[in-house]
């Protein structure tokens, strides 16, 4: 089943449900480019847990510091060739980093953006991390 074979989705996510989304799209023939994670400290890719590696599958990785001038603009020339971007970061962190809606967008105004916070993008738990069991 590859009926979204020609699309691309940008995976800003690390785990929990948008990981999977991804991979689901993978599976319908979406190509998917995951950014992963680089540590603070070391530079180096963030080894995910072990759950993650089944939702990677079908994905290709890609190492960005989201926190670098150098990684926005990585991610800003992927946003204007991707139909779809995929984060879940708690509400606002995106736009902080300069990844945001609005800011990815402004290079792809055709652009499907999908925030997956773990409790919602407003209310009184929205800026809580994680996701419940689900």
């Amino acid at each position: 089943m590859a009926f979204l074979s020609g699309l691309t989705v940008l995976d800003l996510a690390s785990v929990g449900p948008a990981a999977r989304a991804s991979r689901i799209l993978a599976d319908y023939g979406m190509a998917v480019v995951k950014v992963a994670p680089v540590s603070a400290s070391s530079g180096k890719q963030t080894d995910p847990v072990f759950h993650a590696y089944g939702a990677g599958r079908g994905t290709r990785r890609i190492r960005v510091d989201l926190k670098s001038e150098a990684g926005k603009e990585i991610i800003y020339k992927l946003a204007e060739t991707v139909d779809v971007v995929i984060e879940s970061y708690r509400p606002g962190v995106a736009a902080r980093l300069g990844v945001g809606y609005e800011d990815l967008k402004a290079r792809n105004p055709r652009l499907v953006y999908c925030s997956t916070s773990g409790y919602g993008q407003d209310g009184p738990y929205s800026q809580w991390a994680g996701h419940d069991i689900n």
